[in-house]
């Protein structure tokens, strides 16, 4: 097999024989028979290119059906209600009254020893009570303080289980029917947080209720200062033209970032009661207003727009959306024909 050199090299010179007719005989002397030749060399290279280049995806590429299977008959995650629902059904159908694994320690006996009562009981306590059920979030919580009951630790820090159910009593039993007792999935992950030390499992929830509520707050001061700078728009288009019958507003020419910079910024850092939309970078040179700033304003647009034409229920919004439109400039005073008539007859 030929080696890609030996191809270009075996291509370039069937260019240069004297037996092609598009080749001069004066060889390399002639410009038109060099300029072929270069040609010539050219494709040749590009076509050793991709016979090496096919030669290696072939070689590296896999034959595998992966992705190619249908998933028509995947199973579909549950939501949230969807596992509450079908817990509270098979305590009602008694269904949890099964005998326990092989490997229960108590003879298999363990979900025959709890009424219909405690286990509701049970229920409760991990997804709430009916017509006030606890979210997704407020269920993980509560499994993982069950878990953390059931957590004790020797002398030595070592991790001992004790699977004690307080509503019944404090009834002992296997993992496997105190997991299905709380509908606990992945009982594995939390044993492995708590063999961390003996508060792992409530620094756990105590990081992730501090984050929870650092993200209400961030929340919270983005919509005010949403709604501040939405304020500050509708003032600054309150005194802009009005026109009802073109469905317009009427502005005068204005350099969107000199008035960013100039009113908006300073206002807010003045009477403001929120922090003003700063830019990510700011450069001398490129100083842009943020997106935030041009989406507030769009916002009091419509806002302005539902008080001029109305409001339609179907689309959730305007009647009619108002433009934004440039004012033309008026001719100067001094250049009036009026007043320069006025000045040559004084």
């Amino acid at each position: 097999i030929p080696t890609p050199n030996e191809t270009v090299r075996a291509s370039a010179a069937a260019a240069r024989t004297p037996h092609n007719p598009e080749c001069s005989d004066h060889g390399e002397d002639d410009p038109s028979g060099q300029s072929l030749y270069e040609e010539a060399l050219g494709a040749a290279r590009n076509d050793s290119r991709r016979e090496s280049l096919s030669s290696l995806l072939e070689g590296t590429c896999s034959t595998t059906a992966r992705g190619k299977y249908s998933r028509q008959g995947a199973a579909r995650r549950l939501s949230h209600g969807e596992y509450r629902s079908g817990h509270l059904d098979e305590i009602n159908k008694t269904s949890l009254g099964r005998p326990c694994t092989a490997r229960c320690e108590f003879g298999g006996n363990c979900l025959k020893r709890f009424s219909r009562n405690q286990l509701e009981q049970m229920h409760e306590e991990v997804y709430g009570i009916q017509g006030a059920p606890l979210s997704a979030t407020g269920t993980k919580a509560a499994q993982r303080a069950i878990v953390a009951s059931w957590c004790t630790y020797d002398d030595e820090g070592v991790l001992r289980m004790s699977y004690q159910i307080p509503s019944a009593s404090g009834h002992k039993c296997c993992r496997e029917a105190a997991c299905v007792c709380y509908d606990i999935r992945g009982l594995d992950d939390l044993l492995a947080v708590a063999r961390q030390g003996q508060d792992a499992l409530r620094v756990v929830d105590e990081t992730r209720e501090f984050a929870a509520r650092e993200r209400a707050v961030q929340v919270t001061a983005m919509m005010n200062k949403h709604q501040e700078c939405i304020e500050w728009w509708l003032f600054i288009m309150e005194v802009w033209d009005h026109i009802p019958d073109e469905k317009c507003l009427k502005h005068p020419r204005i350099l969107w970032k000199s008035l960013y910079e100039g009113v908006y910024v300073p206002y807010i850092e003045l009477w403001g009661a929120c922090e003003a939309y700063y830019p990510d970078k700011r450069n001398d040179d490129i100083w842009q207003p943020p997106g935030a700033w041009y989406r507030a304003r769009k916002a009091a647009l419509r806002q302005l727009s539902i008080l001029h034409t109305g409001f339609d229920p179907d689309t959730n919004g305007p009647v009619q959306m108002l433009k934004l439109v440039e004012r033309a400039l008026t001719t100067p005073i001094f250049r009036s024909a009026r007043v320069v008539g006025s000045f040559a007859r004084h």
